[in-house]
């Protein structure tokens, strides 16, 4: 008994024993389970979201400048990627398109989409005027 006795006592008084980690675990408990919460709750969010609101929304939730860096890394290849793809469906309405006045409008909105997302726009400058019947 008087083994035992020692033991606990040691145990109680020597974190070594386990009983400090122990404690910390079981504190610490609360903390994890409500992160876990936000994570999963953030992950459903952001389920749903284009490539660009989910570098928006990560822009807004970084809490260091690693974290600012990358999600604003992130967020202008999200913007030249969706620059592309609505100048690609932009392109092929000008390539369907007899229409004078409405090539000049579509030369128009290139230009200014590219320049908005970080495409080039040269390649769009004067695109109506060159166009074949």
């Amino acid at each position: 008994m008087a083994k035992f006795g020692q033991g606990f006592i040691q145990s109680l008084t020597q974190p070594g024993y386990g009983m400090f980690e122990l404690g910390s675990t079981l504190g610490q408990a609360p903390a994890m389970a409500a992160e876990k919460r936000e994570r999963a709750g953030m992950l459903e969010q952001i389920k749903d979201m284009t490539p660009l609101e989910t570098a928006d929304f990560m822009v807004g939730r970084a809490k260091t400048p690693a974290q600012m860096m990358a999600a604003k890394t992130a967020r202008e290849g999200a913007l030249i990627q969706a620059g592309k793809q609505s100048l690609d469906v932009m392109q092929s309405e000008f390539l369907r398109e007899t229409n004078p006045q409405r090539l000049q409008e579509l030369e128009n909105a290139m230009i200014a989409t590219a320049q908005q997302t970080g495409n080039a726009s040269s390649q769009y400058a004067g695109a109506a005027n060159t166009k074949p019947d």
